[in-house]
């Protein structure tokens, strides 16, 4: 019987193995998602285009409190792959190994040692994840809440969902 699990392809195509090297180099890890993209490289390149224009922070908002919006939005997400890349900088952001783990368990109770941008961060992508699935709806205005909402609670559903996690 054939496996069902797909490989990514042993060369992938010429214009995606400088987006595949960089996505290593920043991260530290493996980009299986990217790499499995490369069956669809247009699909890539968006995805691709997608995560840089989501990478960077506003200016008035920390490492740390993007990483925390990052990682919480990943494990609402249920995203693997999602998680272990935006998980990959939290020591540069300055979390502890107790925090990271109240973090990915989604245990609200202990955000209050993150601080309160942190915490503030933590609890936005959570909602936001809420009401891009659905579970919260707004009567009116919802659009412009939207609208102001950073890519990065955006992105790690998007690549759930485009991984096969969701």
């Amino acid at each position: 019987m054939d496996s069902l699990v797909v490989s990514p392809p042993q060369r992938p195509p010429l214009l995606l193995r400088p987006m595949l090297w960089l996505a290593r180099r920043i991260t530290g890890k493996d980009p299986l998602p990217g790499r499995l993209l490369a069956w669809f490289p247009k699909g890539a390149v968006g995805v691709g285009v997608f995560e840089a224009l989501a990478a960077g922070a506003p200016d008035d908002l920390d490492g740390r409190s993007l990483a925390t919006a990052r990682i919480v939005s990943s494990a609402v997400a249920g995203c693997p792959f999602c998680l272990d890349m935006n998980a990959a900088t939290w020591k540069r952001a300055g979390l502890s190994d107790d925090e990271l783990r109240s973090l990915v368990e989604l245990r609200r109770a202990d955000w209050s040692a993150l601080g309160v941008r942190p915490r503030l961060a933590a609890r936005y992508a959570e909602m936001t994840q809420a009401m891009i699935d659905g579970r919260i709806t707004f009567e009116g205005g919802h659009r412009r809440l939207l609208g102001s909402t950073s890519l990065e609670a955006f992105l790690p559903p998007f690549l759930a969902r485009v991984s096969g996690g969701h």
